[in-house]
């Protein structure tokens, strides 16, 4: 003969065991969208994985920075090689220790660099082709070519 107590008491069992798991899951998530739309814990993400880069030209002008790049990077020691107008190299200092290179890319013109060198507290950077503005006639000048430098920091 079927005991229909002893059933009825394993299915109270099982759905009071089955309610405090949905119970816990929505704590967990009211708890969860609290932190992720918290102002705090928005700044820290935005902080951890804005990208750093600095922008530029080749007469060492910076057009354009980001927050945190200057921590890892010393703008008044950034320096561009010429012969005549064609860029030899570019060198970077870096105020802390990095651990991949830096990525430098031209805005303006085709100038490929070749993946740098790393001397003491530099990046040494040389162009492909030597640089310059390929196709623009010698009696025009151009405006100064501008660099991007993306960091990459974990």
């Amino acid at each position: 003969m079927i005991n229909w107590k002893k059933i009825g008491g394993v299915f109270a069992i099982v759905g009071v065991i089955i309610a405090n798991f949905a119970l816990l899951n929505m704590m967990i998530d009211d708890k969860v969208s609290a932190k992720l739309n918290s102002r705090e814990f928005l700044k820290q993400v935005v902080e951890k994985f804005q990208p750093h880069f600095l922008i530029f030209d080749e007469n060492k002008k910076i057009l354009l920075k980001s927050k945190l790049v200057l921590q890892y990077i010393d703008p008044n020691e950034i320096v561009i090689e010429k012969k005549d107008r064609d860029i030899e190299s570019i060198k970077i200092k870096t105020t802390e220790y990095i651990d991949f290179p830096p990525i430098l890319t031209s805005l303006d013109e085709n100038i490929l660099f070749h993946a740098p060198e790393r001397k003491d507290q530099f990046f040494i950077y040389k162009a492909v082709k030597g640089g310059g503005v390929f196709g623009t006639p010698y009696s025009e000048v151009p405006p100064p070519a501008r660099f991007k430098l993306d960091l990459i920091i974990q």
